[in-house]
């Protein structure tokens, strides 16, 4: 028995197992196919990156090749995270193309921020400060527990401002609180002496309502908080000063005044990220928004909440009957 067994091994090493099965079949052979190439095109200058989906993919540069899978990609165009150029293209699997990011609007390319260089004027955020806290009753580290915690929160408070503009642009003014802690260490109330409205009072608030302090006889102590929306601030330029004798705003006005609403913009959609681009109408007569679309796969509520706030945007009068624009807000 042992000897048919080598006697059909050494058969089998000397036909092969190819002719044994037979060329039919054979596994077929699959060409390996390549993924798709790509080229790009540019005119902007050094310092801006190249984005594929979300991705940093290094400097962006005139020429340069990057390989992708194949199917749908956003090829961007960003400096100091603002999308310059933006193009959305669907991919063959072996097939090279070209994408043009440029600043200009090419076929395939959207108008977002064409010309407009955000970052030419200088914009403030909006701000918060934080008052004196003044000990009415308790012992001596009370206060001094009370002003290192709140310090911590003013950030957050900061946020519920943004948010709260998003519906209110423009409030501001001071809240003044008149906290009461218990013997536990909790604050038993915070009552609003004086504030601006229900929604920015429930930001200085809430935040001193979340304050602990050591076991004691409890305490009281009256602070505050100081609220202003963002504005734009006054910056030296070689640009003339704007007049209605010019016929359009220049690039520097149009990024300020975009640059000031961004925080109520980005504050109507705290929980999701991504790009808004927003139409912009301005009337020559007196600077105000006539219309301010908003695109992008976003519910309802929040291209409602941004169109609000991008209607708050006002330009210098001009010369023209109407000037459009297209901006990129990053929520």
């Amino acid at each position: 028995m042992l000897r048919v067994c080598l006697l059909l091994l050494s058969v089998l090493s000397l036909v092969g197992c190819d002719r044994l099965l037979g060329a039919d079949d054979a596994p077929p052979v699959v060409a390996p196919v390549a993924p798709p190439q790509v080229t790009i095109a540019t005119n902007l200058r050094q310092g801006a990156t190249l984005y594929v989906d979300g991705q940093d993919r290094g400097p962006l540069v005139n020429g340069a090749r990057v390989t992708v899978g194949p199917g749908a990609h956003v090829f961007e165009a960003r400096r100091d995270d603002e999308i310059l150029a933006r193009v959305e293209r669907t991919l063959e699997s072996g097939r090279e193309a070209e994408v043009r990011l440029m600043t200009t609007s090419p076929p395939g390319a959207e108008p977002l921020a064409g010309a407009i260089r955000p970052g030419a004027a200088p914009v403030t955020r909006a701000t918060v400060a934080m008052g004196e806290i003044v000990l009415e009753e308790g012992r001596e580290a009370m206060a001094s527990e009370a002003r290192r915690a709140l310090r911590a929160r003013v950030r957050s408070i900061q946020g519920c401002y943004e948010r709260a503009l998003s519906s209110r642009p423009g409030a501001r003014g001071d809240v003044r609180l008149l906290v009461r802690v218990a013997p536990t260490g909790t604050v038993r109330s915070a009552e609003v002496v004086e504030g601006v409205d229900s929604e920015v009072d429930a930001c200085a608030r809430d935040a001193v309502r979340r304050l602990r302090f050591a076991r004691s006889d409890g305490g009281r102590f009256r602070t505050s908080f100081s609220f202003n929306p963002p504005s734009v601030e006054a910056a030296p330029s070689v640009e003339a000063a704007p007049s209605a004798a010019r016929p359009t705003p220049s690039r520097s006005e149009v990024v300020g005044a975009m640059r000031a609403v961004e925080p109520l913009v980005r504050a109507c959609s705290p929980g999701r990220h991504g790009t808004a681009s927003v139409r912009f109408t301005f009337r020559g007569s007196d600077g105000t928004v006539e219309s301010a679309p908003v695109s992008g796969d976003w519910p309802a509520e929040v291209v409602a909440c941004v169109e609000r706030a991008a209607m708050t945007a006002r330009l210098a009068p001009f010369s023209r009957e109407r000037f459009a624009v297209s901006y990129p807000f990053r929520l």
